[in-house]
């Protein structure tokens, strides 16, 4: 059988290869896409801009202004945050413009969707988060402003 480019497309297609990965929340209010933003912007004054390796199971999770922004790896061995991806998330809006508990993960291929997930929320709504930040997973470098 010979497959051509328009049966690769369609397949594609069909299989959701290549479809954007959107934040899930399990609120649906609270946090806005601003504050998102704002988020990530002071995670970024935390931690840097620079990529961040994780441990296994270990977050960097800020705290700040009300709500919190964290990157996760969930992978049982030590990886690096891919470059330009917590802007990608940055830039993704929330559903309905709103939500609080959200996660994203996946935002280059999925095989990456396991291994790295950034979070958003209100501080309110997190378990926890002096000890369990977003994911419930330990090893966390949690840091305020």
């Amino acid at each position: 059988m010979k497959f051509t480019l328009v049966t690769l497309t369609t397949v594609l297609a069909l299989s959701g290869v290549g479809e954007g990965y959107k934040w899930e929340c399990a609120i649906g209010s609270g946090g806005n896409n601003q504050n998102l933003q704002t988020a990530v912007n002071d995670f970024d004054k935390l931690f840097g801009t620079r990529v961040l390796k994780a441990a296994p199971n270990q977050c960097y999770t800020s705290l700040c202004r009300g709500y919190y922004f964290s990157f996760c790896n969930r992978a049982g061995v030590t990886q690096t945050e891919k470059s330009g991806q917590r802007n990608q998330a940055k830039r993704k809006t929330l559903p309905h413009g709103k939500g609080s508990n959200c996660r994203i993960a996946g935002l280059d291929n999925a095989v990456n969707y396991a291994r790295h997930v950034y979070g958003f929320g209100k501080i309110s709504d997190m378990k926890s988060h002096q000890s369990k930040p977003v994911l419930g997973t330990h090893k966390n470098d949690l840091r305020k402003c």
